[in-house]
């Protein structure tokens, strides 16, 4: 986290698992980056590292092409009146 903006540039996870004699260990880490077309800080990098006794597993995402999406829903009010919303974003 940014000390003078509070703004979140990296978040991390770590979860262990053990049992008897199986175990897992999960490490995960996602990077946050400015997408101007979103006009906000979005991930855009997601490491994980698995590890077991049987092994090692590391993978990474990268994230790019963000787009906008809008939907529209509808509900009935109780005089049966079909009232629509649209949510738009600015």
């Amino acid at each position: 986290m940014e000390p003078n903006t509070g703004r979140v540039v990296k978040t991390s996870l770590e979860l262990t698992y053990a049992r008897e004699r199986r175990w897992l260990k999960l490490q995960a880490t996602v990077l946050y980056r400015p997408v101007e077309t979103a006009g906000m800080w979005l991930p855009a990098e997601m490491q994980e590292r698995w590890q077991s006794a049987l092994g090692d597993t590391t993978t990474v995402a990268s994230y790019v092409n963000y787009r906008r999406f809008e939907a529209t829903t509808g509900e009935k009010s109780s005089k049966g009146e079909d009232e629509r919303h649209l949510r738009k974003q600015d």
